[in-house]
Formats: structure tokens, C-alpha cells, sequence
């Protein structure tokens, strides 16, 4: 099994960053099964949503430009390496309860993923030049900014375990 983790698709969300730092420092078990990619580095580094368009609305266009081509090698990326599971990185300044957001979550993989996963609830999307319409195997995590701490990168580490031990969290999701 391997999960390609996809961090800072938009630059100013740290989740998938301190995710990728807290596996390799407190959760090394997870390093075989999982991939990681910066989405936008240059939004990264300069700490902003995006530098020209949102990358996370980008997939597919026949347009130039810096988010334009990071998608084009994102998508080249992924049918290199053929992850089982994309998992897209996202956090809110918004309060709100953390979610789970999937585009085909009546996809087995993107299923068993959902049913490992601590959060119960799913947001269901139509692809709009996302990620979602590169591959249909894709979950994003949606935390609040202020719920980023070291235990929900546990409680998240161990979602990952448990879709690779193929164990479920929780039968209740709405």
C-alpha cells in the first residue's frame, strides 16, 4: 500500500508540512507506506495561498503559469509513482469541525480509507480542476487551524495505520 501525501497545496496550510515532519520524526513505522510532495513550494515558502492561481483549481487547464505547471507535474508525478491513496492536506482559518472531503466516495479505496479515518464527517464534491480529476482515489483532510496540534497528527498517523492494517475507525460517518 502507498499513500502519496500532498502538502501545502495551498501555501499558507501548514497541516500537510507538520504532517510530513511529525512522520518522519515520532511516527517512522508510516515511512515506508507513505509518498510526499510540496504542491506549491514557492506559495510555501513566501507563506500565501498561491502565487498566481489557486493551484487547487488548476488541473487540466491549457493555461501557463507557475500552479499551472506544478499540477502538470503533480499529475505526472502521481501516474509515475501509481499511489493506492492520494491524501490532500488542507487546514481553515475557519472554525469549524474537521471534516474529510472526497469526490468519489464510493471508490473501495477512498471507502476503506474513510472508514479507517477518526473524523466522521465527509464532505462529498464535484471535481472542479482539482486533484480529484487526476486520480479517483484521493481524501483531503480539512482541519481548523486551531485544532493543529501533536495529537491530531497522532490521531491522523494512525488513520494512515489503520487503512494500511485494513482495520476500520468507526461504521458511523455522515
Amino acid at each position: 500500500m502507498k499513500i502519496l501525501i500532498v502538502a501545502a497545496t495551498h501555501g499558507n496550510e501548514p497541516l500537510g508540512i507538520m504532517l510530513i515532519q511529525h512522520i518522519l520524526k515520532k511516527r517512522k513505522e508510516l515511512v515506508e507506506y507513505t509518498d510526499f510532495i510540496i504542491g506549491n513550494p514557492k506559495a510555501f515558502v513566501r507563506n500565501l495561498r498561491y502565487t498566481e492561481v489557486d493551484l487547487n483549481r488548476s488541473y487540466g487547464l491549457r493555461r501557463q503559469g507557475y500552479e499551472i505547471e506544478r499540477s502538470r507535474h503533480i499529475r505526472h508525478y502521481i501516474k509515475a509513482t501509481r499511489p493506492d491513496l492520494v491524501l490532500d492536506m488542507h487546514t481553515t482559518a475557519c472554525e469549524q469541525p474537521d471534516i474529510m472531503i472526497a469526490a468519489a466516495p464510493e471508490n473501495s479505496v477512498v471507502k476503506q480509507f474513510l472508514a479507517a479515518c477518526h473524523i466522521d464527517i465527509i464532505l462529498k464534491i464535484q471535481p472542479l480542476h482539482d486533484i480529484t480529476t487526476v486520480i479517483d482515489q484521493v481524501v483531503a483532510y480539512e482541519i481548523a487551524n486551531s485544532h493543529l496540534s501533536s495529537a491530531v497528527l497522532d490521531r491522523i498517523c494512525d488513520d494512515i495505520q489503520r487503512f494500511v492494517d485494513a482495520r476500520r475507525y468507526s461504521e458511523t460517518k455522515t
